[in-house]
């Protein structure tokens, strides 16, 4: 299982108790803002884990000193900003052309 965050260092508890468990985890730092940093830490899961099958993207706030709020009760809630990175993380997820091919053949 890989972690992928702002900071691989978030997700250490999460990795050490997965390890307890039998999972293979590990974390990776990358934020949705930045493309070429996580689609680098994309392709290191993959080459540290095989293809990626299932993936979860959950947006933190852009300031994480920032306290949650609900989606509808904040007028400055940007939803195409949030689309947007979810379109990067998407986008960060395909393999580059011939990947799946050379992958099976290992």
């Amino acid at each position: 299982m890989a972690l992928i965050s702002r900071s691989k260092h978030r997700h250490d508890g999460y990795v050490q108790a997965l390890r307890s468990a039998g999972v293979r985890a590990a974390a990776f730092a990358a934020d949705a803002t930045d493309p070429g940093r996580l689609r680098a830490a994309v392709a290191g899961a993959a080459e540290q884990f095989g293809p990626i099958g299932v993936a979860y993207y959950g947006p933190g706030a852009a300031d994480p000193a920032q306290r949650p709020a609900p989606v509808i009760a904040d007028a400055a809630w940007d939803l195409t900003e949030r689309r947007d990175r979810a379109e990067v993380v998407l986008n960060a997820l395909q393999p580059p052309a011939g990947a799946a091919a050379s992958h099976r053949a290992r």
